[in-house]
């Protein structure tokens, strides 16, 4: 967030737009509202819950969660346990449910945003997933996998891509079973990007196949306004 800041106000010392694009819902957030101050899990406390995710699997993890913060448990992703550990971890010791620390007022920006939404029909969406899938195979996704296996138990490589040729490695799934998942995999995400973005009611939506002119007679209107 404050790296972001820190870029977007050297921009405007010379510019008057500054232009950001992405797709994580969360580092957008943090740029138009801020981020909540959350506490530091301690390392100890993670190693504990990792212990327990390795022996007792996702399911444990799914659990304790929604046992103390429904409404996180309902809006997290779940296949992801260090999402998961950490929101177990912030209870733990602060004794509060991370659901609830997240609901800070947002913070004063001394810019104005404009929010753009770029949406393609759901079909030509999964369709262009699993071409890109397709393409990142052909550009050798496998032999990168097969390179970073040493480190498979990192989190960092916990990632869409990279665990499924994991499992394929491990024979737990076959190679087109891997690039199948990875498809499906990648698809749940963007469902769920689609769902966190709704809440920004404000924005100004723009078809993937429209024309980039209505877009631009539209961001004219809003700036009126």
């Amino acid at each position: 967030e404050q790296d972001a800041i820190n870029t977007i106000s050297s921009i405007f010392r010379n510019n008057n737009y500054a232009i950001l694009v992405g797709g994580s819902g969360l580092y957008a957030d943090s740029i138009l509202f801020g981020m909540d101050t959350i506490p530091k899990v301690p390392l100890e406390i993670k190693n504990r819950l990792n212990s327990k995710f390795k022996k007792e699997g996702l399911t444990y993890l799914q659990e304790k969660l929604k046992e103390i913060d429904l409404e996180y448990y309902k809006n997290v992703d779940l296949n992801n346990p260090n999402r998961l550990i950490r929101a177990i971890g912030v209870y733990e010791i602060s004794g509060k449910k991370i659901s609830s620390l997240r609901k800070k007022d947002k913070k004063n920006r001394n810019f104005n945003s404009i929010v753009i939404m770029i949406k393609a029909d759901r079909d030509k969406l999964y369709e262009r997933i699993n071409q890109r899938v397709d393409k990142m195979i052909i550009d050798g996704l496998e032999e990168e996998a097969y390179g970073l296996i040493k480190f498979k138990d990192y989190n960092a490589l916990n990632t869409v891509g990279y665990k499924e040729f994991f499992s394929y490695f491990d024979g737990k799934l076959s190679k087109d079973g891997a690039i199948n998942k990875i498809k499906q995999s990648t698809r749940n995400y963007a469902k769920r990007q689609i769902t966190w973005f709704k809440k920004y009611t404000n924005a100004l939506e723009f078809k993937s196949d429209d024309n980039i002119d209505e877009l631009l007679n539209k961001i004219r209107k809003d700036e009126l306004h």
